[in-house]
């Protein structure tokens, strides 16, 4: 029988070698072992700490319990709420501010009626103690005047602070506008409470890193206002806070907003606020053992008030300066650990004079060193 010649066409020699070579090479796959990639297991905190407006599965918002470890890192501060203890009342802070002494160990204590914005430029500089590299001592400032009559001291980290004071001024400024007075300290402490809280619930924002303490004197009516229908020296002006009595508010990274008779915020917090309690039960003990006002002279009264403030002023340093946790050394830092034990303290007294910018005084003393408490605490009251 004879056999038909096969004719191939080019495109038929073309196809023939495509199949073989698909062929060969799922024959050399199949040969391998398959790798299945599985999902890595993750927790369930990293599943919800990516975004600050969802709660995790046990109803916590984790970025917010970051914003508060960060203040709780911040420089210490302790504050005291004098009413009830010394005649007149105020109100005392103490600040923990980072640097090193001057060289000629002084500080300079004197009241400032323009508050923290006013203080006078300090010529001094001194030796940072992260970098080594001379910084101004007054860019160390960590107190911020909002407002006439208002001081705000965040803790934690400075650029939020430095962003929710502005915010806060600002909001006063509004306030100022809209209602053609003063706004009461409440309403300025929730205008940072309600920014700090905003930052929880807004998608692709964070919460600000700082717990903010307000201090302040409630703004008192204008003299030409009074009346017998009208308003009083002793009247409570919309609120249950007394006009030009001093107060003392902390809000925290999670919008929380209470008012204290002491408060504390930073490093070392716990032990400040015990510390805070005993310096405050034992004044309200010695002005409960002080004479009747009948049997001592318009003099002893006043050098009496003038003692028991001038220790208050000095618990108050004491339970910041006392307090205070060095963070922990990295390697290669050497003795740095000497400069943080000989942190300084900015001491701050806000008290009700109507006379003053504001109706408040503000004083202060700047960098006050570990001993120098009692001096600078009676330097603050002579001066006024």
């Amino acid at each position: 029988m004879r056999r038909v010649p096969l004719h191939f066409t080019p495109l038929d020699v073309i196809s023939l070698l495509l199949l073989l070579v698909t062929s060969v090479t799922e024959a050399a796959h199949g040969r391998r072992a398959r790798t299945v990639v599985r999902p890595r297991p993750e927790s369930s905190e990293n599943k919800y700490d990516r975004s600050i407006t969802t709660f995790s599965d046990d109803g916590r918002l984790l970025q917010v319990e970051y914003g508060i470890s960060a203040s709780n890192r911040g420089e210490t501060v302790a504050c005291l709420d004098l009413e009830g203890i010394v005649q007149g009342g105020g109100v005392c802070v103490a600040a923990v501010v980072g640097g090193s002494p001057d060289s000629n160990g002084e500080s300079a204590a004197a009241e400032e009626d323009g508050g923290a914005d006013a203080a006078e430029d300090a010529e001094e500089t001194s030796t940072s103690p992260n970098s080594g590299a001379l910084v101004f001592e007054e860019s160390l400032e960590k107190v911020y005047r909002i407002d006439d009559h208002a001081l705000l001291v965040p803790t934690g980290l400075s650029g939020d602070g430095r962003a929710l004071a502005s915010a806060v001024r600002l909001s006063c400024r509004r306030m100022r506008l809209s209602y053609g007075e003063a706004p009461a300290m409440v309403e300025i402490a929730r205008a940072a409470a309600s920014m700090q809280h905003e930052l929880t619930r807004t998608g692709g924002a964070r919460p600000f890193g700082v717990t903010a303490t307000v201090v302040g004197v409630d703004p008192m009516p204008y003299k030409e206002n009074w009346s017998a229908k009208s308003f009083s020296e002793t009247q409570d002006i919309g609120g249950p806070a007394i006009s030009g009595q001093p107060q003392l508010y902390q809000s925290e990274p999670g919008g929380l907003l209470e008012r204290y008779e002491f408060c504390s915020a930073g490093r070392g917090r716990d032990r400040a606020t015990s510390k805070l309690a005993e310096v405050r039960r034992g004044g309200f003990e010695r002005q409960q053992k002080k004479p009747k006002a009948k049997s001592l002279s318009a003099s002893s009264t006043s050098g009496f008030e003038e003692e028991l403030l001038t220790d208050m002023i000095q618990g108050v340093a004491n339970a910041a300066l006392e307090s205070y946790d060095a963070p922990p050394l990295l390697a290669g830092e050497g003795n740095k650990r000497d400069k943080y034990r000989d942190r300084r303290i900015d001491l701050w007294l806000i008290q009700s004079c109507p006379g003053k910018r504001g109706g408040a005084s503000i004083r202060v003393a700047k960098f006050v060193a570990k001993g120098e408490e009692v001096s600078i605490a009676a330097k603050m009251l002579t001066d006024s």
